[in-house]
């Protein structure tokens, strides 16, 4: 058993709501005061576990989902959400990392390097173009 039952419970609705996704209604199905009564909890001194956090949040916040990752959204891009994507970005929530500087976090640092000069190439900008003055 992990010792992160909440990670778990996070991957388990994350993959269910990807799985979902060619048959869940495109459109939204709740109400925006349904949304805030759904969201809008009470802090409390005693504290909630982790895991019925997240079971909570997945369950509250799925009629306002957007299926906006579908092929079936025309409303406007936001960009698709690839697995390679989805796995980078979920990386990067569980490492935490500073990236301001080298010192502060080195592969957080060169990946923004490479990830600049990708972008220059594909944009056709010289290599030593820079948005630091």
């Amino acid at each position: 058993m992990s010792s992160h039952p909440a990670l778990e419970h996070a991957v388990m609705h994350a993959q269910a709501f990807l799985d979902s996704l060619d048959e869940r209604p495109v459109a939204v199905t709740a109400t925006l005061q349904q949304l805030r009564k759904a969201l809008d909890k009470e802090l409390t001194d005693q504290g909630v576990a982790p895991e019925q956090v997240i079971d909570e949040l997945a369950r509250d916040a799925e009629a306002g989902l957007l299926g906006s990752t579908t092929g079936r959204f025309f409303g406007w891009v936001i960009g698709g959400t690839l697995p390679a994507a989805l796995g980078a970005d979920w990386l990067a929530s569980a490492w935490d990392q500073n990236g301001a500087t080298y010192a502060v976090s080195p592969a957080s640092s060169v990946a923004e390097e490479v990830a600049g000069r990708w972008l220059k190439d594909l944009l056709g900008l010289p290599a030593d173009a820079s948005l630091h003055s």
